[in-house]
């Protein structure tokens, strides 16, 4: 399977609109679904109305916009407002503070417990995916926390996404790539060792979900049509020898708008998602049908 993924649905109206023209105009077939967004409702039955077979997914959120708990019992996760305030590196030096850990880990599981079942009505009773806004859920902490809610609910969890770039794909065709960042290089290297990391302490539970070979890290805000072309051959080659499907990551959803920008509470997601990229990845997205002869749609 190819799954032409967008991340961060139902976050606002404009935003949302934005990602649903994908499944229109190009072959998007799967979206991450933002559990405290403000579109939520309203962009589900959107999403329902467009009649497409659509792969849904659970963005667990801890960066973007106001926590789903009391923000009492997540108070070292939130700021005053209850919107959340709390860095991928604080959370990463938690993981290995013994009583600090336990603390941060029982607040995580608080609102990660409410933002599955805030989307929970809009899935598949019987499989559950997950993942998470800037990959937080990498974090071992945060993991944990997961896997805890997991366990405690009994959720029938079919498919967590696991970000790990063999990243020799990317060295291999440097040449063909345009607008590189090497920010991206830190990134897949720091989530591999993640991986790994997540993948010895539950690899019982992991090898019973489905797998996928994953594209968007390397080349995270940057998944133009030529990026994308140059890589996925040897992406897709390699997911066929281990019989996985591949899972490419785009963020089409731009916010454009002045009073949406103005209600984005983190600053990194302020300039992503408002960035001219965001357009760029929604033209690959339609060359991308175009070149697949708009087959893509029927992928999942």
């Amino acid at each position: 399977m190819l799954e032409f993924h967008a991340d961060d649905y139902g976050l606002f109206q404009a935003q949302s609109r934005r990602i649903l023209d994908c499944f229109r105009e190009g072959c998007l077939n799967g979206v991450s679904i933002m559990p405290n967004g403000s579109y939520l409702a309203e962009g589900m039955k959107e999403l329902r109305d467009l009649g497409k077979q659509t792969a849904l997914t659970v963005h667990l959120n801890l960066v973007e916009g106001r926590c789903l708990s009391p923000k009492e019992k997540v108070a070292d996760l939130v700021d005053e407002k209850g919107n959340f305030a709390v860095s991928f590196g604080k959370l990463l030096l938690m993981s290995y503070v013994p009583f600090q850990r336990k603390r941060y880990r029982e607040q995580i599981r608080e609102e990660l417990k409410n933002q599955i079942d805030a989307v929970r009505p809009y899935l598949d009773p019987d499989h559950i995916r997950l993942d998470s806004h800037c990959h937080y859920h990498m974090l071992p902490v945060v993991f944990d926390s997961m896997m805890d809610v997991i366990r405690e609910e009994k959720l029938p969890v079919t498919y967590i996404r696991m970000p790990r770039e063999n990243l020799s794909f990317y060295w291999k065709h440097r040449k063909e790539l345009e607008h590189f960042r090497w920010i991206n290089v830190i990134k897949a290297l720091c989530l591999n060792v993640l991986y790994r990391r997540n993948y010895l302490h539950s690899s019982r539970f992991l090898k019973t979900l489905d797998r996928a070979q994953l594209m968007g890290v390397m080349l995270s805000g940057i998944m133009s049509y030529q990026n994308v072309t140059s890589i996925l051959p040897d992406v897709r080659k390699k997911a066929e020898r281990l019989g996985q499907n591949v899972e490419l990551i785009f963020h089409p959803g731009a916010v454009y708008e002045k009073e949406d920008w103005n209600r984005l509470t983190d600053p990194g997601d302020r300039a992503f998602l408002s960035s001219e990229f965001r357009k760029t990845e929604t033209q690959a997205l339609g060359l991308l049908r175009e070149q697949d002869g708009g087959t893509a749609q029927g992928a999942v």
